[in-house]
């Protein structure tokens, strides 16, 4: 038979064992919940970026149209077409 010493510290381990379990449970919704909100932070940063990409290429290209124009002014100006 089973003596009480063993019952006693099988049981405590047990109750361990339980207590790890409910550990690693929290842990891993604490995981999972952070993955979600950093997947969805970075879908919005994502966008962000975009946003910016565009706008910079419409003020680049505004910029060159902007610069094409003035110099044809300067050379039709020197030729005396203006």
């Amino acid at each position: 038979m089973v003596d009480k010493e063993t019952l006693k510290v099988l049981s405590e381990i047990r109750d361990e064992m339980k207590e790890m379990n409910a550990q690693f449970k929290w842990l891993i919704e604490k995981a999972s919940t952070a993955m979600e909100k950093e997947e969805t932070s970075g879908g919005l940063q994502l966008k962000e970026i975009e946003f910016q990409n565009k706008k910079s290429r419409r003020e680049m290209i505004l910029m060159l149209l902007f610069g094409a124009g003035l110099l044809a002014a300067i050379v039709l100006e020197k030729y005396g077409y203006i």
